[in-house]
């Protein structure tokens, strides 16, 4: 479904270009205060020696 890669200091995931509605592999979000409808393309995460420093946000 993604691809995941981990550099040590982000994990990154990514659907390839090619999942569409028509596979079932679209992950897309709707609804509460959200106008229209929005794609999910990738989500990356990133942390730092404690919680203080890279991982703040």
């Amino acid at each position: 479904m993604f691809t995941m890669a981990n550099s040590g200091q982000q994990i990154l995931m990514t659907l390839p270009n090619d999942s569409n509605e028509q596979t079932g592999d679209e992950i897309f979000f709707t609804g509460i205060n959200l106008i229209g409808k929005y794609h999910f393309s990738n989500l990356h995460i990133h942390w730092g020696v404690d919680s203080k420093q890279g991982a703040e946000h």
